[in-house]
């Protein structure tokens, strides 16, 4: 798999957890330690009725998917999320 298909793995992942799954924003991005890494932003509802905002970090380490996963409703700061999932630090 490649870092760009990683947005459409999570989406079936998400699935299982709600519906009404929006995909908000994707990008390709070089974390602050040189590792490339792939940003997903979702909105989707779980139990049929609660918004909840789902940001996913992917990376790929000697062939082996690695994801950093943070949810909240979506009364949550979109930016606290974003702080929190990039506070987290790979090592090469």
């Amino acid at each position: 798999m490649k870092l760009e298909d990683s947005s459409q793995a999570v989406k079936k992942y998400l699935l299982l957890l709600g519906n009404q799954i929006t995909l908000l924003s994707e990008k390709k991005l070089i974390l602050q330690n040189g590792i490339q890494a792939y940003e997903c932003n979702y909105s989707y509802k779980s139990a049929g009725l609660l918004s909840r905002n789902y940001f996913v970090l992917s990376v790929f380490k000697e062939e082996k998917w690695i994801r950093l996963d943070i949810s909240a409703f979506q009364s949550f700061s979109k930016e606290k999320l974003k702080q929190i999932l990039y506070s987290l630090e790979f090592e090469n």
